[in-house]
């Protein structure tokens, strides 16, 4: 976590624990309030140094309602505890941490839910299909993991460095474009998938032979899936559609 080191205002350990605290923002989730518990407990070590009275406060206010997608919440926290050290107006911090609440919650879940998740699963039968059955449990969790642990880093340490600017961040990342690779990734998994059931008769990479009828419709599910993730179709619908296709390619196998 050395890149969590802070700027004059929070010091690097308080970002740390902070950050390290982010994790847990659903433990304390409760129906009235959602995560509010939990956004206070990522909070609290970012007010390191301020007077009993004013983290009294702080805590006070922020016991409100709060509730975003979990892997977003940290850096809201983050630019939250800058602004609070910054001396910025309550109404301020108030209206910015309301207004980012929706469009954090909307970004993670498009991201990570809707896209990445799904083309993590595909990757992991298409392994399965192929009896690496080690790499089909590994595999998955380590393209999840390794992506969305690096967004969570990223988004909180420009929270931490920038406060309310961090919308200006986000923004400025190409995630069209991190949709569109998986978008291509699902697509690419399902022709493999395809392949398989019509084209073998044996399993991935069995004992049957690829026919030229085969190898042409793979190339056309490619092409279609690539074209409906370029017109915003979500790869989890492709998930959804590979799986019926191989649903009913299996119920039509004597």
């Amino acid at each position: 976590m050395n890149k969590l080191n802070g700027t004059e205002d929070i010091s690097g350990s308080a970002a740390r624990k902070a950050f390290m605290r982010s994790f847990m923002i659903q433990a304390g989730w409760n129906a009235e309030r959602m995560q509010n518990l939990g956004f206070l407990y990522s909070l609290i070590p970012l007010l390191d140094g301020a007077s009993p009275e004013d983290s009294r406060d702080i805590l006070l206010r922020h016991l409100e309602f709060f509730n975003t997608h979990p892997y977003m919440a940290g850096a809201l926290a983050a630019a939250v505890g800058k602004m609070e050290k910054n001396g910025e107006e309550k109404a301020t911090i108030r209206a910015f941490k309301q207004s980012m609440m929706g469009p954090f919650g909307a970004l993670g879940d498009s991201l990570f839910w809707f896209s990445l998740k799904p083309v993590a699963v595909l990757v992991g039968v298409v392994l399965a299909m192929a009896g690496q059955f080690i790499a089909a449990v590994l595999a998955p969790l380590i393209l999840y993991n390794v992506f969305h642990l690096w967004m969570r880093v990223w988004s909180y340490q420009g929270g931490i460095k920038e406060g309310s600017k961090l919308i200006s961040r986000i923004s400025g990342f190409r995630f069209s474009i991190i949709n569109a690779l998986l978008g291509m990734t699902a697509a690419t998994a399902i022709a493999v998938l395809v392949v398989c059931e019509l084209g073998t008769g044996g399993g991935l990479f069995g004992a049957g032979e690829w026919d030229v009828a085969s190898c042409a419709l793979a190339a056309v599910v490619v092409f279609l899936a690539a074209v409906a993730s370029r017109r915003g179709l979500r790869p989890v619908t492709l998930l959804y559609l590979a799986a019926g296709f191989g649903l009913i390619a299996a119920l039509g196998v004597p």
